[in-house]
């Protein structure tokens, strides 16, 4: 089987990720704005029970109260790095106690979660708080990577983390163009689309195999589009002179993904058209965008 991932939210409203094995199912981040919501994804995704929620930093669409309440009643761990753990109930706990929350941490050292292992490495956000991208591996054969990174402007240091990876999700958050034309100071702190062609360029490059799908996720909703930002990432890997053999789709922003597989191509049976595809109705493009 491998494993397989899918995005159920992807971008500053929240975003909620799911990687899983024939054992093990383990969410990473979670900003969904309700508990009913939450519910509600639960239900439809975490069946076999959920083994872990994780966290990769603390901004609101990342993790919040809502998800902390549901954690905690449903008896879920919550990792969250060392350096973040002192600082998650103060800036989303309401003042709550959470005294039944299981909350654990995670070091520089791999993490294992059942039959996963995950390996945190650092990138740069906009904050004091710890950020930390994610390469994932199956116990039962460690080749079958997928590589997880979102919230952050420098690249150039974390290539490395890309490479041979089965399955890659990585944030193409805005076009500089889009962002001349209506400024936000905290884009800034995002990578853009030629950035994140120019990342998944060296990583190809220094691949021996080809991804079976490349994802770019976290797109803002003013300053991005799907069709510019896959637009985008195509014209940089052609200019470096990487070959693009892998599908390379763009995630839903309220929607879920299609199921990717480490082990096979696009799962066949897809509940949704392909991603770019995906109309964007009823999104309101004059909410806030959180780091």
């Amino acid at each position: 089987m491998g494993l397989c991932f899918q995005t159920l939210q992807s971008g500053s409203s929240g975003n909620v990720l799911m990687v899983w094995s024939h054992k093990t199912r383990v969410m990473i981040d979670c900003g969904v704005r309700s508990q009913k919501q939450l519910r509600v994804l639960l239900m439809q995704h975490a069946i076999p029970k959920l083994a872990a929620l994780v966290n990769t930093h603390l901004h609101s669409d990342h993790i919040n109260y809502h998800a902390l309440r549901v954690m905690e009643s449903d008896q879920t761990p919550v990792y969250v790095h060392r350096d973040n753990r002192r600082r998650l109930l103060f800036k989303h706990g309401r003042g709550a106690s959470f005294r039944g929350l299981d909350l654990r941490e995670y070091g520089e050292g791999p993490l294992e979660i059942g039959d996963l292992i995950l390996q945190n490495f650092e990138i740069e956000h906009a904050d004091e708080s710890r950020n930390c991208g994610f390469v994932i591996q199956w116990k039962e054969d460690p080749a079958e990577r997928i590589v997880i990174a979102t919230d952050f402007f420098e690249w150039e240091n974390i290539g490395r983390h890309f490479v041979d990876a089965r399955i890659i999700y990585v944030e193409a958050n805005h076009c500089p163009e889009l962002l001349r034309r209506y400024p936000n100071f905290n884009s800034h702190f995002h990578l853009s689309n030629p950035k994140t062609g120019m990342l998944l360029a060296q990583a190809l490059q220094s691949s021996n195999h080809a991804p079976r799908a490349i994802v770019l996720g976290h797109l803002s909703t003013e300053r991005n589009r799907p069709d510019v930002a896959l637009k985008a990432v195509r014209n940089t890997l052609k200019q470096h002179g990487a070959r693009l053999e892998s599908p390379l789709e763009v995630a839903p922003r309220f929607e879920p993904s299609a199921v990717y597989r480490t082990k096979l191509a696009l799962e066949e049976s897809r509940s949704t058209q392909p991603a770019w595809n995906v109309e964007l109705e009823g999104i309101d493009i004059q909410q806030p965008e959180f780091f």
